[in-house]
């Protein structure tokens, strides 16, 4: 096992794993959004999270809302796990209730405790990779009050705008083509997908292709022909996206020698 790892993060299509001693991301002067419900939790310490409109709230354990402005999160010899689990996962709909609509809701570490031995292995590098996936589900569930997962039920046309879109390049896709094949209007077609999945379909397109991007690049292929495979102008269009998704740039996170990005299957 290496030692020199400050950082450990799983990741699958619709969500992450991350795990480490201390995380601090500060973007007060270029703040971003996620499509996606974020646990963050501190496992040794507090974790500070700043959000847009001034709000500042020190917890053990935090769920933001998908779309929330985040500027900084610290979290100081924490022991911090972050779960992020994106709006199309089978995860989500049990966050959405926990969050009633809020942007974020302070949540009960104890209700954690059956799975916090297993959370710190994804800090020290002990959890096995087979565990990651089954202790996300287990963790939300926990979090949730709840024994099992919500079944997520899709509207027709949203669920076929989702299969057209997992299968082909984000510049060969438009929103007219996609609603004549839903046989619906381009408006209607629009915000039947924004009332169910939460963001627009270009920004749902731009979610999916930077993680299509990253699915791709763990496999080997280099990272400029991967930008350019699945939609992106150039390498730097991919690196925009995905600095507007995750806070950071793709070189801090895939290599850093103080980074372990590991792929695992959901």
């Amino acid at each position: 096992m290496k030692t020199d790892i400050n950082m450990r993060a799983w990741y699958w299509r619709h969500g992450f794993l991350l795990g480490a001693h201390r995380y601090v991301l500060k973007r007060s002067k270029r703040p971003y959004r996620r499509f996606s419900a974020t646990v963050i939790i501190g496992l040794s310490g507090d974790v500070q999270v700043e959000i847009g409109d001034g709000v500042s709230i020190t917890t053990r354990a935090i769920v933001l809302a998908p779309k929330v402005m985040r500027l900084n999160t610290v979290a100081l010899d924490s022991d911090v796990v972050i779960l992020d689990i994106h709006v199309s996962a089978v995860e989500f709909p049990l966050l959405e209730a926990l969050l009633g609509g809020e942007q974020f809701k302070v949540l009960d570490l104890a209700l954690l405790a059956p799975v916090q031995t297993e959370l710190m292995g994804a800090v020290t590098g002990a959890l096995p990779a087979g565990r990651v996936y089954p202790l996300v589900q287990q963790a939300v569930a926990l979090l949730c009050g709840q024994q099992a997962l919500v079944q997520v039920d899709y509207p027709a046309p949203v669920k076929k705008v989702i299969s057209i879109l997992e299968a082909g390049p984000m510049d060969q896709v438009s929103v007219k083509a996609l609603a004549q094949q839903v046989c619906l209007s381009e408006s209607r077609l629009r915000a039947v997908f924004s009332k169910r999945m939460g963001c627009t379909i270009s920004e749902y397109m731009r979610w999916l292709a930077v993680w299509k991007a990253i699915w791709m690049w763990s496999a080997g292929q280099p990272l400029i022909e991967v930008a350019v495979e699945i939609g992106f102008y150039d390498l730097a269009h991919l690196n925009k996206a995905f600095n507007e998704i995750f806070g950071m740039n793709p070189s801090d996170v895939f290599k850093s020698e103080h980074v372990e990005v590991l792929r695992c299957d959901a």
